[in-house]
């Protein structure tokens, strides 16, 4: 299933072009585990205000949840499409991370579900990925980032994360394969139409490689 997300190159490309409104993008966090003893439910550092890989910082300060906790589903690999494996129990803050509590459904429940926890619990998965609406952001010229200021988390995913860091890029990709970092032809591309439908083909430009 192809992520419905763009990458966070892909979202630096449209914002360059002010076309980033109502774009929505993601990032990864991972497993803590700490949690009580019996239960199904394990306790996960969501984001942090670190540097990532792409140079972007999220301001922990900026995150806007009350829409999430309406409708808290933890998903496995976004995909909206197929029944939640868990639910977000709880979501804090804590120094400079966005902290959370997922429980995830029994066996009885959801057999795939159960698979994910058993998944996690032996450690070969350890990441997830948080889809976010940006609200504020500014330009990190001097990494060639992003800070984003304030944005509404969407949803959390358990997310499988490949070892190599290119392929990692490559799992965040908007669609199929990964979005080249150099594309110098974009600054040239000329644009008509309303916002969303410049939008809509710069992200399919950068989706196709042209």
């Amino acid at each position: 299933m192809p992520n419905k997300y763009l990458s966070q190159e892909a979202f630096r490309q449209l914002a360059r072009h002010d076309l980033a409104t109502g774009a929505a993008t993601e990032r990864l966090g991972s497993v803590v585990r700490l949690v009580e003893p019996g239960s199904r439910t394990r306790r996960f550092c969501f984001s942090d205000g670190s540097v990532d890989r792409m140079g972007d910082v999220i301001d922990v300060r900026g995150w806007e949840t009350a829409d999430f906790l309406r409708n808290p589903v933890c998903l496995y690999a976004h995909d909206s499409s197929a029944p939640p494996v868990g639910k977000v129990v709880n979501i804090f803050v804590s120094g400079d991370r966005l902290m959370g509590d997922i429980h995830f459904a029994p066996p009885e429940v959801y057999e795939f579900a159960d698979t994910i926890f058993k998944l996690i619990d032996g450690g070969y998965l350890n990441s997830v990925s948080v889809g976010f609406l940006p609200l504020e952001f500014e330009f990190a010229d001097d990494r060639r980032g992003i800070n984003f200021l304030r944005q509404t988390l969407l949803e959390i995913s358990i997310v499988p994360v490949p070892a190599n860091a290119q392929a990692l890029i490559e799992a965040k990709g908007w669609s199929r394969g990964a979005v080249s970092i150099e594309r110098p032809a974009l600054s040239t591309m000329s644009f008509s139409g309303t916002a969303r439908d410049r939008r809509w083909f710069l992200a399919r430009s950068l989706q196709r490689g042209i």
